[in-house]
């Protein structure tokens, strides 16, 4: 299973990002995956995602598409303007636990920046 990230790392700016192997992440030619439509959601991954009923910081949404899975929140811990967020995107199908847990394998530095996610949302 690939596992990816999009969102801001370190200084504001949304890119979809690969594990860096020390729990943080590098963009390197991942985004070129939004860019040619492996990623199911293309560029609308960006803020549209993330749950429409809150928008607390950690509150989370669960997709599936085309056998994929993203686990977007609200994350306003780099970046503080409206609609920020991250979302953690996986090529497999997966339930909250199973994108939590992944989530938390190849990116814990990120899961532990957000904070506490939680599911509020899972259309």
């Amino acid at each position: 299973m690939n596992a990816y990230y999009f969102g801001c790392w370190q200084q504001s700016g949304h890119f979809l990002r690969t594990p860096d192997g020390d729990g943080g992440c590098h963009w390197r030619h991942a985004d070129s995956l939004l860019r040619d439509g492996v990623v199911p959601w293309g560029y609308k991954i960006d803020g549209t995602l993330t749950p429409k009923t809150t928008t607390k910081q950690g509150a989370a949404a669960l997709h599936h598409l085309d056998g994929w899975t993203a686990l977007a929140c609200h994350d306003y811990t780099v970046d503080s303007r409206g609609n920020s967020n991250s979302a953690f995107v996986f090529d497999a199908v997966l339930d909250f636990d199973q994108a939590l847990t992944a989530a938390r394998e190849h990116f814990p530095k990120v899961v532990e920046r957000v904070g506490p996610i939680v599911l509020v949302e899972s259309p």
